[in-house]
């Protein structure tokens, strides 16, 4: 009985490992989406603004 319980409790604790990887993973990976949408939507806006300026 004992020996199930030490085996339950290392399966919910690579459950809760691989969780927590899964999370860091996806914040990792929506971070990086938003920074790469952010530089390119500023990257845009600075070309646009130049080229309005420009045509002056």
């Amino acid at each position: 009985m004992k020996s199930t319980m030490k085996m339950e409790d290392r399966i919910l604790s690579v459950a809760a490992f691989g969780c927590y990887v899964f999370a860091l993973t996806a914040c990792g990976v929506a971070t990086y989406a938003l920074v790469t949408l952010s530089l390119d939507a500023s990257g845009d806006l600075g070309k646009s603004l130049y080229l309005t300026t420009s045509q002056f």
